[in-house]
Parts: structure tokens; sequence; C-alpha cells
């Protein structure tokens, strides 16, 4: 199996031994590049988000360029809660700034991005510069051609009708870390319907462990999702399948002569929090590029909340829906071994993982939920569906980010 991670925060502060501010550990990420290929990933995605970020990723894939060839890039763009580094005067100036950069690093700059709506943070930036600095950046898309990195949080209607208005003269794109309903899903798959030109597909969704949460999340993927429009991902050091997920369990638990998931928790957490990288410090810019705030410290924890269907819900939503039930059987000999694995922060190991710090080499997690969604009440090779998915899904992220690379 080979995987691409869509979307990895490789300069967050976890990565070097920061949690909130404190030291716990020496920087550790040629350790995690190293799991990362050993885990069967060919590339690795790095997620810019503000002005700074783009110039840490570059800075980092340069470093490492030479040990780790053709493995790691970068999007380039300012993410919603950010766009406050816009405004009338520096605007222009930052757009043929990014496109200059853009033209300077064709070689590792694979998409523009992570730019879209955020809704639920309109603190940090009101939804009017949203709006406007989401369209703005389109255009750098359709100067590029680069292939868009979106993201959506309760805004879906919005980003809708802008990517429609634009959708002709855009490139392929990506939702990245969809967790939206069933109408979310189906109103942004539209854009293709409405809009398809030469019959080819722009439009796909990126899943990674916050689309992954709830039982209403499980059952979008496994009934209005199909293979052919996902992209996998970890978001990491974020997003990764906690054990109060309703995915848990199909990472360990055994299945029964019924093809049922045996032993899923109960306790399901729609509260999670799974990206605090978008809790940054956001400061107006000034007029010149020199002057860009690229303070990237400081981070708070946000909780990103979804409701749960009710019974009621439930009894009256598809025949098709996530079929979980309590058994005996609690594999609790493969919890144990991933546990040993794993280490707090403060007794941190090379050649460990830290216990809450998400890393690209989780990505197989993602794929084994999606295959146990997509083929539970059917009698199977569960290895052969996996690679099967698995190329699938590669060849899906191939033709968005790397098409010359699509056989």
């Amino acid at each position: 199996m080979q995987f691409i991670d869509i979307g990895v925060n490789l300069t967050d502060d976890m990565y070097k031994g920061i949690y909130n501010n404190k030291n716990y550990h020496p920087s550790d990420i040629e350790n995690i590049l190293e799991r990362s290929k050993n885990g069967n990933l060919k590339k690795l995605i790095l997620t810019s988000t503000c002005y700074s970020d783009i110039y840490e990723n570059i800075n980092l894939i340069r470093k490492f360029q030479e040990k780790f060839p053709n493995f790691l890039y970068t999007t380039i763009g300012i993410h919603p809660t950010r766009c406050n580094e816009f405004n009338e005067e520096n605007e222009n100036l930052l757009k043929n700034e990014f496109l200059k950069i853009i033209n300077e690093n064709r070689d590792i700059i694979v998409a523009i991005g992570e730019i879209g709506l955020d809704y639920d943070r309109l603190h940090f930036c009101n939804k009017e510069q949203q709006l406007k600095y989401f369209e703005f950046q389109l255009e750098l898309s359709k100067i590029s051609k680069l292939p868009l990195f979106l993201h959506n949080r309760n805004s879906t209607e919005d980003l809708f009708n802008i990517l429609n208005k634009h959708f002709n003269e855009l490139p392929k794109m990506v939702i990245h870390s969809f967790d939206g309903s069933s109408n979310d899903l189906k109103l942004l798959l539209s854009l293709d319907n409405n809009n398809l030109l030469n019959k080819e597909m722009k439009v796909y969704i990126g899943i990674n462990g916050c689309s992954l949460k709830t039982i209403e999340n499980l059952n979008v993927i496994k009934n209005d999702l199909d293979i052919n429009r996902i992209c996998i991902e970890t978001d990491s050091p974020w997003c990764e399948i906690k054990s109060t997920h309703a995915s848990y369990s199909y990472l360990f638990n055994d299945i029964d002569n019924n093809n049922t998931i045996l032993n899923v928790d109960n306790n399901i957490d729609n509260n999670c929090s799974c990206s605090s990288k978008y809790e940054k410090n956001n400061s107006m810019v000034s007029n010149t590029n020199k002057e860009i705030n690229n303070n990237t410290n400081d981070k708070e924890i946000n909780v990103t909340t979804q409701q749960n269907v009710t019974k009621k819900q439930q009894q009256q939503s598809n025949n098709k829906k996530v079929n979980v039930k309590k058994g005996n059987n609690n594999s609790k000999k493969n919890k144990e071994e991933e546990n040993n694995l794993w280490k707090r922060k403060d007794k941190f190991e090379f050649g460990k993982y830290v216990k809450g710090r998400n890393e690209p080499d989780q990505i197989y997690k993602v794929l084994k939920v999606i295959t146990k969604l997509k083929y539970l009440n059917n009698v199977i090779n569960w290895k052969e569906k996996e690679e099967e998915i698995a190329k699938q899904i590669y060849e899906n992220t191939l033709s968005v980010y790397f098409p010359n690379e699509l056989l």
C-alpha cells in the first residue's frame, strides 16, 4: 500500500517538543519523517495557514530535501481565521509576493491553501473579511493553475456559492477535514454536476480523524461518499482517532459472524478538540510584507461540537447505517501493543510516539475505518479490500496534486 498525506502541520511546535509554550523534549522531526517513510507514505503535503507558515514550510522542506527527495511538499495560502493578515493596502502586494514565491518554488508548492471559510471562529476574523479574501485567493489558483486545499466550517452554503461562481475557471480541489452532514456533502459534490467540463471530476473530500468522530460522521461516509472522491490525511499533530470517537472500535475490535463491530464505546465524544492549529494569535498586518506578524506560537485548543444523531433519527435513517453492538472480545492484546509504542511528552523517548500528538504514519488508521465502513456487511478479505481502497485513494490524490505522476 502507498499513501499520500495531504494535510500535515510539520512545523507545529509539538514537533519541536513544545506544548503550550513549554519545552518538554528535543525536536524529533527527522524521526517522524523516517517513521512516515517506513509507514509507506510516499509524499507529505505541509499545510500553510498564514504568511509565516509559508516560509517556514519551504525552509523545512529545503533542509530535508537531500535526505528525503521528492517527499515533502507544501501549500500556499492564508487560512480564513488568519485573513486579517490581508487589508486593502497590502492585498496586491501580498498577491504578487505569493505568485513570486510560487514561481520560485514550483517544485515543492502543489496547492493553494489552506483557504476557505470558517464561521465557527468569527471572533478571529469576521465573515465579510473571510468572504472577500477567500474569493481573492481563488485568483491565485486561476493564475497558477494550482489545485485547492479548502477549509469549511459551518459555512457550506457560502463556500458552495463562491466556488460555483468560479468553478469553470478553477482546477481540482479537496474539501479538507470534512465533518459535515449528508446534505453538506451532496451540495459540495453537486458542483461537479452543475459545472462538469469535459466530464472531469474536480471535487474531492479529505477525510481524517476529525471526520470520524460521531455515528453521523460514519454514516455520511458509509452511505454518501464514493471511494473515488476520497483523499486521506492526518492533519497531524491534530485530528488523531481518539478512544472517544465512534470510529475507534474499528481499529481494534473484532468482527462477529454477522460482520458487526464488537465492543463499541457508548461514550462517544461529540466535543472533541482536533484543530488547535487555527487558534493562533490573529493580528492585523502592516502595508509591507516585512511587517507581517509571524507569531505562530500562541495556540488555544478549540472545541468543535457536532450533534450526534438521536435514537429516533437513527431509526428513521437509511437501512445502510453503521451497524455496531457490544461484544465480549475486546481485543485487549492489540490495544496493549498499541499503547506500548506511545509515551507521555514528559517521558519522551526517541523512536516512540508521543501520546496526544498525531503523526503522518497513523494515516493507515483512517484507511482501516473507511474500509470497514464500506464493506462491513460483506464477507471479504479485509487485507485485500484495504489494498484496493488504498490504491484508489492514492490515485485520487495523484490526480489532484501530482497529475504528472498518474500513470
